[in-house]
């Protein structure tokens, strides 16, 4: 038993420092203002904006600083700065100006041409070259001087070089025995020479003499032979039983009055279709008319309906307003000192091209810094009478007071008009509903 109760006791204990903390915390959060601090810097060269949320008497900070190319969440903890989270954008890079090397002197001199420092190759020289032309090697001795040897001089050279043997020559047809021996040696020639001059081309084959001569012979061994004793088969002709149309034997029309009879058919189709379009014409018309006027008169009646919504609407709108904007103000009297602005300083440092300038817009501005004090703005210029800058900074602290809120909203709660306001509003939508 003694264990239970010593339990007990520290189980109530705990309770007791968890209901106390609680309490405490509760009146801090409502009691404790919200404070947040706004500071702007901003110059020729470069801007910079910070926005903190500060609490527990300044102690804690959470903030955003943020730069043209960063962003950065700062948290603080007295006087213990963490960075959080950053957000950058790459700067625009500069185009670096042109350097030179440190062992090297530019030079000056502007009247020498540039040369190039690259030397051409040199072919390289060779005493002798094996060219093959048609299979057979020729030997050629080539110096430095000379240029070198190409495939089209090569191939130039390649058809005089090259003369008709005995065996490239081609065979006659032993058939043709009665042809003079003048005209086969002339034919004979013109196909050898027509044979040396044509270029050889790498994918097409050259056929030996044999080839060439056993050619004519397998093309006699392939062809059908034709007997001339058996004697040919001839198909019979077979006729369709299709009966043949009679032929109309009737004597034709004289030709006036094939146009006579085409002239009446052309006036009486023109005759007809002038007669109705006008007919279908009206007929379209009145259709357009017609449906003309129920686009109109369904758009009469939709527009009167919404008007008449529309001011029911208003009308309702108008009389909730005047009921209830008394309430409103004094909800909005009670939680206006809820929000504050304590301070708002600016200050701007500028200087103009010309010194007169810059005491002329100094004297427009001392103007309006009084103005503007009267609405709690502590505008600060000051003159430089120097080159031409500008520099400015604002600081801008924001205060919420939680308890001044919720006084309003509690002192809201306890309006009869804004009770029966509203259950006024609720009886004529359910009345709405069952029309």
């Amino acid at each position: 038993m003694e264990i239970l109760s010593t339990i007990w006791q520290i189980t109530q204990t705990l309770l007791l420092i968890t209901v106390i903390i609680s309490s405490v915390m509760l009146l801090i959060a409502l009691f404790h203002p919200l404070r947040f601090d706004v500071k702007l810097r901003g110059s020729v060269k470069g801007q910079r904006a910070e926005v903190w949320f500060v609490y527990l008497f300044r102690l804690f900070k959470i903030g955003v600083i943020a730069t043209p190319h960063t962003q950065d969440l700062v948290v603080s903890f007295m006087g213990w700065k963490k960075r959080l989270d950053r957000l950058g954008s790459r700067k625009p890079a500069s185009n670096p100006p042109p350097t030179t090397p440190s062992g090297a002197v530019p030079s000056t001199d502007t009247s020498a041409p540039t040369t190039s420092t690259a030397a051409p190759q040199t072919t390289e020289s060779a005493t002798s070259a094996d060219v093959q032309v048609n299979d057979k090697p020729i030997k050629a001795d080539v110096t430095a001087e000379s240029p070198p040897i190409t495939d089209s001089v090569v191939k130039s050279k390649e058809p005089s070089s090259r003369a008709p043997t005995s065996s490239e020559a081609i065979p006659v047809d032993h058939r043709t025995e009665t042809a003079d021996a003048t005209t086969g040696t002339a034919e004979a020639s013109d196909t050898v020479s027509a044979v040396v001059d044509e270029p050889l081309l790498p994918h097409k084959t050259q056929q030996s003499p044999e080839q060439i001569a056993a050619t004519p012979a397998l093309s006699e061994k392939n062809a059908p032979e034709i007997d001339p004793e058996k004697p040919e088969t001839i198909e019979p002709v077979i006729e369709s039983d299709k009966p043949v149309a009679d032929i109309d034997s009737r004597p034709l029309k004289p030709l006036h009055e094939v146009e006579a009879e085409y002239k009446a058919a052309k006036d009486n189709e023109s005759g007809r279709a002038n007669a109705q379009p006008g007919a279908d014409t009206a007929d379209a018309t009145g259709k357009a008319t017609k449906s003309l006027k129920q686009v109109l008169r369904r758009f009469k009646r939709d527009a009167s309906r919404r008007f008449n919504q529309f001011k029911t609407y208003a009308r309702l709108f108008r009389l909730k307003w005047r009921s209830l904007s008394p309430v409103f103000k004094r909800f909005w009297q009670r939680g206006k000192p809820g929000f504050g602005l304590p301070r708002i300083d600016l200050l701007l440092r500028y200087a103009l091209h010309e010194p007169y300038l810059t005491g002329m817009c100094h004297g427009t501005l001392a103007v309006a810094s009084g103005m503007a004090g009267q609405w709690g703005v502590n505008f600060v210029p000051v003159p430089q009478f120097g080159a031409p800058m500008i520099y400015s900074r604002a600081y801008v602290t924001a205060v919420v007071r939680p308890w001044r809120l919720l006084y309003a909203t509690a002192a809201l709660l306890f309006e009869k008009q804004l009770y029966k306001e509203i259950w006024q509003l609720f009886k004529w939508y359910r009345e709405k509903k069952q029309h």
